[in-house]
């Protein structure tokens, strides 16, 4: 096993976190630290590590490795960066692929934007992609160029504009609208036609705990994700006899980045609504995609699982 990693320590330690979108707090030295644990966990399991070289080009980013590219049993798929400040990334995987001889099989270039953080491999010939800030439809139509047809589409782009419904304005109404509505529509819409004319498909879409419940200052947010479940329960009729099936997830309170940014107070008073008495791990999300997403959910049409940690019952 072969896993190419990289930490450009001093670009990251000169990046201006504001131009990066970097979190409050954050702390180039702690990464740092982390990145050498991940490294340290990698190598223990027996995989060869190849570093890629850090030549001070400012990418600090970079040490995020999986994000540029990603592998098929055929080779190596180069991606386009939807950051912008990333854009010269797939040109150092180009190279490290070219060094250890794994053949590069197709690039995405042009408005085409897909970064493998929002992909994940169900299986190795199905390949689930998120459509969200970084990875647009274009960039999903050209991986189904390379790869073949969608069978796995993943709605998952969400934002938060709250505020009181009386002090919420047209423009927090419709952003959130737009982004979480009309996202799923335009997500889930161009592989619709696809997935029953081969008779087969799978639809994910991430509503919330708060899309079931409602919460104070998120009208705009709970209507959104409310309205989710209808496209779901919807689509799960209309697609049935064609093979294809519709199921939504509604997550609790997970460690996000939006969540950790709340202040601590708040976090430590959200956790104490939670039985389990903490927040969920994204991959314990995840994991309940990959589930609806496999041929063992063939039978889970219209369905919602709700991972809440007990704070929520429906």
């Amino acid at each position: 096993m072969v896993q190419p990693v990289a930490f450009d320590g001093p670009a990251m330690a000169a990046a201006d976190p504001a131009a990066w979108h970097y979190g409050p707090g954050f702390d180039p030295a702690r990464a740092e630290a982390q990145h050498a644990e991940l490294a340290r966990i990698v190598a223990a399991s027996g995989a060869e590590i190849h570093w890629f070289p850090s030549d001070a080009d400012g990418l600090s980013d970079a040490v995020f490795v999986q994000d540029p590219s990603f592998v098929t049993r055929a080779g190596a798929v180069l991606l386009n960066m939807g950051k912008a400040l990333r854009k010269n990334e797939p040109r150092l995987h180009r190279e490290i692929y070219e060094s250890l001889q794994v053949p590069v099989i197709g690039q995405l270039t042009g408005e085409a934007t897909v970064e493998s953080g929002d992909c994940v491999w169900i299986d190795p010939d199905t390949l689930a992609i998120g459509r969200g800030a970084r990875t647009n439809q274009a960039g999903i139509e050209a991986v189904e160029a390379e790869l073949g047809p969608i069978d796995v589409v993943v709605a998952n782009a969400g934002i938060t504009r709250d505020a009181p419904f009386h002090k919420m304005t047209p423009q927090q109404w419709k952003e959130v609208v737009d982004t979480n509505l009309t996202g799923v529509f335009n997500t889930v819409h161009p592989c619709w036609p696809g997935m029953r004319e081969r008779g087969f498909g799978r639809v994910v879409v991430i509503s919330s705990i708060n899309g079931q419940k409602g919460q104070f200052g998120q009208v705009n947010y709970a209507a959104t994700k409310a309205g989710d479940l209808g496209i779901v329960k919807s689509l799960a009729q209309e697609g049935a006899a064609k093979g294809i099936t519709a199921n939504a997830i509604c997550p609790g309170y997970i460690a996000t980045d939006m969540v950790m940014a709340v202040p601590e107070k708040v976090r430590e008073a959200i956790i104490g609504q939670i039985p389990t008495g903490r927040l969920g791990e994204p991959e314990e999300i995840a994991r309940c995609v990959v589930f609806l997403a496999s041929d063992d959910a063939g039978f889970i049409n219209g369905s919602t699982i709700t991972a809440n940690g007990g704070q929520f019952f429906v």
